[in-house]
C-alpha cells in the first residue's frame, strides 16, 4: 500500500514514517508539510531518523494524492 503522510514534519508525522518503515506492505509515497516550512525538500527518512528514503517533504497536497492508494 502506498501512503501519503500529511503533516509529515510534525511529531506524529515523523512517528508514522518510522512505523511505516517497519511494515513490509506499506510504502511511503509522499510527505506533505505546510507551504512555509523550512523543512521543504528535506528527506522524510532523514528527518525521522531512519535514513534517506527518497521522499522529500512538499507542500502540494493535491499533486501527491494521485501517488497513494
Amino acid at each position: 500500500m502506498r501512503v501519503l503522510i500529511i503533516g509529515a514534519a510534525g511529531r506524529m508525522g515523523l512517528a508514522l514514517a518510522r512505523a511505516a518503515r517497519e511494515l513490509a506492505d506499506v510504502r511511503i509515497a509522499g510527505a506533505v508539510t505546510s507551504e512555509g516550512s523550512p523543512l521543504l525538500e528535506r528527506d522524510l527518512g532523514e528527518l525521522a531518523g531512519i535514513g534517506a528514503i527518497g521522499v522529500p517533504l512538499v507542500s502540494d497536497l493535491p499533486g501527491r494524492l494521485t501517488e497513494c492508494d
